[in-house]
């Protein structure tokens, strides 16, 4: 059984977090169960979080994100809305998400907790020594989120297009592999990537 990977961080919110009625100023706890991998589309027909890639070892694993919000006295933030917790990347990166793409799964619950779980409406990579970093009213939630994304819109503009074949095409006969085309992150650029390719090849936001 893999350990759990669990940080608390206080986070500080800012002014604006007062119209949702919130505190300022909680304790936000971030974490997931296992490291995964998800290739994702502008479109959101990639896989969950919750049915990502296993990285390292054949199968599926489980990548939710998941996060706790509680005041200072330990109490649970109850209601914060869905669409003021988000994830994107933890530095300059091609990752770009379309509007409310990744979004949380719903306002914290009577626990002050949510999850990150849908597929995400995205494009671009997460990749190498990158990882999500989820964003609260705003303001960042450092944490180590084992979570590694990529997407048949390589470039990022949230539009599958002919722009992007080029680069997958190239890395059919490049070594080492590009990891941007390596949709299911089984270590080689094969037909079963060019088949995720095409599944969503003509996507953009909706």
């Amino acid at each position: 059984m893999r350990a759990a990977l669990m940080v608390m961080i206080a986070v500080t919110m800012p002014a604006s977090a007062a119209l949702a009625d919130i505190p300022p100023g909680p304790n936000a706890t971030v974490w997931m169960v296992e490291p995964g991998h998800v290739w994702v589309s502008p479109g959101g027909t990639g896989p969950s979080l919750s049915e990502a890639y296993a990285v390292g070892w054949p199968g599926e694993a489980d990548a939710t994100i998941h996060l706790e919000l509680r005041t200072w006295s330990e109490d649970p933030i109850v209601g914060y809305p869905a669409e003021d917790m988000w994830y994107q990347c933890d530095g300059i990166a091609t990752f770009a998400y379309c509007a409310a793409g990744t979004v949380a799964d719903a306002p914290t619950d009577a626990e002050g907790r949510t999850t990150f779980s849908q597929p995400p409406r995205a494009g671009g990579q997460i990749l190498g020594d990158h990882q999500p970093q989820v964003m609260i009213g705003g303001s960042p939630v450092i944490a180590d989120l084992p979570l590694s994304i990529n997407s048949p819109d390589v470039n990022g503009d949230l539009a599958v297009t002919l722009a992007d074949l080029v680069p997958v095409v190239q890395a059919l006969q490049s070594w080492p592999i590009d990891p941007r085309a390596d949709f299911n992150v089984d270590g080689q650029i094969d037909l079963a990537d060019i088949v995720i390719f095409v599944s969503v090849y003509g996507t953009a936001c909706p």
